[in-house]
């Protein structure tokens, strides 16, 4: 009933789906939530490294306190360092995501 058309329609590519375990956005909101998670561990840990002992307490616990605290006052030079790599690591992966997006509507996979 038709006439047939003088030019074929343009064949559409087949559109791939990445996994998600494969893709970079993804990748890069694990990296922020490890560096995040890291972050707050090290703020526990200078914390800790705070807390005094009380009346209440077992001789036996607030000794294991007393010592668990002398381990973690000599490390909190190191803490801090520690603190702003993870920093580093959090702004990292947010930037890998936002990378990651921009660069998929650029090449309009998305």
């Amino acid at each position: 009933p038709f006439p047939e058309r003088q030019m074929p329609f343009e064949v559409e590519p087949a559109k791939t789906r990445e996994s998600l375990g494969g893709s970079r956005t993804m990748g890069g909101g694990a990296t922020a939530t490890v560096g995040t998670a890291g972050q707050v561990g090290v703020v526990q840990m200078q914390g800790a490294a705070e807390v005094p002992g009380g009346d209440s307490l077992a001789d036996a616990a607030l000794e294991a306190v007393t010592e668990a605290q002398e381990e973690v006052q000599a490390l909190l030079p190191l803490l801090d360092a520690l603190w702003w790599v993870f920093l580093a690591l959090t702004i990292a992966g947010i930037g890998l995501a936002i990378y990651a997006r921009v660069d998929d509507f650029n090449k309009r996979r998305r």
